[in-house]
């Protein structure tokens, strides 16, 4: 079972952010369970986590990191909501920067841009990267069809 906790502002209801999250996570990595923090700010603040974890003195829209990888646990247990202790686990944190989202929108409102940063996000914490074109080009492509698989969820 994935887990998903939300600190700040929330632009999506809570259990819609948690089915992108559980559609990504299973369908990308269904080898590890995750349990992700999501947690909104404001541009000085993602300016702050930018600087530290990424040596940029400047704000981005979102930042993803997998803080632990915990290995399953040998206990067995048999009550569903404990089913994650089967799987090696993954301790991820999702910051997502409002402001910055305002200013990108562009023609999408904030819940369309929010949900766009949260799938990208999300990608990044389950293997995708786009550093190299290739790789872009794959991620772009997940990242287009988890938006429309998603799309009737607001």
């Amino acid at each position: 079972m994935n887990s998903l906790e939300l600190i700040g502002e929330t632009i999506i209801p809570e259990s819609e952010q948690e089915k992108i999250a559980a559609l990504i996570c299973s369908c990308e990595d269904p080898e590890h369970t995750y349990q992700i923090c999501v947690k909104t700010v404001d541009s000085e603040t993602m300016k702050h986590y930018n600087k530290r974890y990424r040596g940029l003195n400047e704000t981005t829209d979102i930042l993803s990191f997998i803080t632990a990888d915990l290995p399953a646990c040998e206990i067995e247990i048999t009550d569903s909501e404990d089913e994650f202790s089967t799987k090696p686990i993954r301790i991820c944190d999702i910051i997502i920067d409002i402001n910055q989202l305002l200013q990108q929108k562009g023609i999408r409102n904030m819940e369309e841009e929010y949900r766009a940063v949260l799938i990208h996000g999300l990608l990044h914490l389950v293997g995708y990267d786009h550093i190299h074109s290739a790789d872009a080009e794959k991620m772009k492509k997940k990242e287009e069809y988890y938006f429309r698989q998603t799309q009737g969820e607001l």
